[in-house]
């Protein structure tokens, strides 16, 4: 296990790169490299980003021995933390995304748990310098069914932990488990990615362990992929549901329990819908207001597994923002929807 040098590495820095604000990934790769003479290496993965990110990259290989740097046509986050995971030569396997950053000594604040035989080690994080522990979790993950393990994974909000239940960010994961298991991100999808490939993790029932060390920075800001308007988000959202589907078909013979199961999934998904915070009701959707309601119905209309749960889904059963979105659906009050989607927007931003 070597550097471009010739120090052992314990751990395997895996950073996908793609359209990020210069600031931001000068930010990040300077929390990596803050600390000198540390048995880690940085893989910078370029996706073949347009602006000057892979340049970017480049400047900082050429300073430190430590960062290696892969340039890859744009193929999505999967393939570019896929080719992370292909070249990483440490013990341990960690994700960080270009527009977060670390603790400068994050190295030494990890090296403690290098010497573990875990699987995955979770770690607690800040997001937008907000503390969220994790320690908690460590109960859920050893005791959780399999049916518990994809609810708390595929529905975000649903559960208050379920964001650091669902990013592969803040983590370690033995390499060694990860080779074992041939655990990759699915090619075909550019976003929620991370949430199959956690699930794929955690139905291995794999040694984990929770601990509430604070060294990694979330950023939530308007520009990140799950906040911008994404004309293509309907297409990327059916294939996502496609894989959902295939791995609970596989895990569960049970076809009342896999019904139920597809069914709150699809209901909670089809009311807290990155189709509709992203595209039908996102502020920069250029399309006219007449023709994104049009949308809208004909979207639910033509999916009868979404017009299905709307219609048989009881309101009591929701949390209040959920009802009030059902609400609104059940009424066609595409107006009302449309204000409290692009209110929430910028109360956000």
């Amino acid at each position: 296990m070597e550097t471009k040098g010739t120090k052992t590495v314990d751990i395997s820095v895996i950073v996908p790169v793609y359209k990020i604000s210069e600031n931001y990934l000068r930010i990040c790769i300077e929390s990596l490299i803050a600390v000198r003479n540390t048995p880690v290496e940085i893989i910078l993965v370029d996706d073949g980003s347009p602006d000057n990110c892979g340049v970017i990259c480049d400047e900082y290989a050429s300073r430190d021995d430590r960062i290696s740097v892969i340039h890859q046509e744009n193929q999505g986050v999967s393939v570019a933390r896929n080719n992370g995971i292909a070249a990483a030569k440490g013990k341990w396997l960690c994700f960080v995304d270009a527009d977060d950053w670390v603790e400068k000594n994050y190295y030494e604040m990890l090296a403690p748990y290098t010497q573990s035989l875990y699987d995955v080690l979770i770690f607690a994080d800040y997001e937008n310098n907000k503390k969220v522990a994790c320690k908690g979790l460590k109960g859920v993950l050893q005791t959780a069914s399999y049916e518990e393990l994809c609810w708390r994974l595929l529905l975000p909000n649903k559960y208050k932990e379920s964001n650091e239940m669902s990013s592969p960010w803040g983590k370690l994961f033995s390499r060694e488990f990860i080779a074992r298991h041939k655990m990759r991100f699915e090619p075909r999808l550019w976003m929620a990615e991370d949430r199959l490939f956690m699930l794929d993790a955690l139905v291995k029932y794999p040694n984990v362990d929770c601990f509430d060390t604070y060294y990694y920075h979330h950023r939530i800001h308007i520009a990140s992929v799950s906040k911008m308007y994404n004309p293509r988000i309907i297409e990327w959202v059916s294939t996502y549901k496609t894989y959902i589907d295939k791995r609970i078909s596989s895990r569960l013979c049970d076809e009342i329990k896999r019904n139920e199961m597809n069914f709150d999934i699809i209901t909670l998904s089809s009311l807290q819908s990155d189709c509709n915070r992203i595209y039908f009701f996102h502020p920069y959707n250029p399309k006219p207001y007449r023709l994104r309601r049009d949308e809208f119905f004909e979207y639910i209309e033509n999916r009868p597994w979404i017009k299905k749960s709307i219609k048989s889904v009881k309101v009591r059963e929701l949390r209040p923002i959920h009802a009030i979105v059902l609400i609104f659906i059940k009424l066609h009050c595409f107006f009302m929807l449309n204000f409290m989607y692009k209110l929430r927007y910028w109360l956000i931003h």
